[in-house]
């Protein structure tokens, strides 16, 4: 009961911020202005330009109210509390996919961007595939871009080098199937622990 008090009295300080900025924007600087006008005070007049500006944007809270439309359907309410839940460990993969693709990065930087593939075979290098993986960040792009299936850039490199199509193989398992997998698996299973917790608070 207290927690619900406490929330109440948060949502009606909001409002009654909102109330205030909308009428001290509408209708108190509007006459400080226009008062102003007569005195010739630029310094006061910018002064009151941005305060409106800041009120505008106070404004704005209104959008929080959205809240209570979350809160009052369950399954949403559901949702954004296991989403909630998750970040951290959200975070934590997400860091580890990081990592993986920083590693990952620093080879077909090697491999392609420094042409270590075509020496090895003894062609000249592709121009074009060196640019792809220049530097690792330029990799890092790339293989984000395996990571969420397009592979549009690397079907040329695929086609003339078996050992690029193993480490995009090899790549895809790891990226795209284990830690998406990975990511997915965290916040279902945290939606499904507040989903059981809120059916026993109801059936208590």
């Amino acid at each position: 009961a207290d927690i619900t008090k406490r929330g109440q009295l948060i949502w009606n300080w909001l409002d009654l911020t909102i109330v205030v900025t909308g009428a001290t924007d509408m209708w108190l600087i509007p006459i400080l202005l226009l008062l102003e006008d007569g005195m010739g005070f630029e310094v006061t007049r910018k002064l009151l330009q941005h305060a409106s500006f800041f009120f505008r944007m106070l404004r704005l809270l209104r959008i929080l109210r959205l809240l209570k439309l979350v809160k009052a359907v369950l399954p949403l309410y559901n949702l954004a509390m296991g989403i909630l839940r998750a970040c951290q460990s959200v975070f934590w993969v997400l860091v580890f996919t990081l990592v993986t693709l920083y590693a990952y990065s620093i080879l077909m930087t090697h491999l392609i961007g420094h042409g270590l593939i075509t020496s090895m075979r003894g062609h000249s290098p592709d121009d074009g595939a060196q640019a792809l993986f220049s530097s690792v960040t330029a990799s890092m792009y790339q293989l984000f871009k395996v990571m969420n299936g397009d592979l549009n850039d690397l079907e040329v490199i695929m086609a003339d080098s078996m050992l690029m199509r193993v480490l995009v193989g090899i790549f895809l398992i790891t990226a795209h199937w284990g830690l998406l997998a990975i990511l997915t698996a965290v916040v279902s299973d945290n939606i499904i622990t507040v989903t059981q917790e809120q059916s026993r608070e109801e059936e208590e």
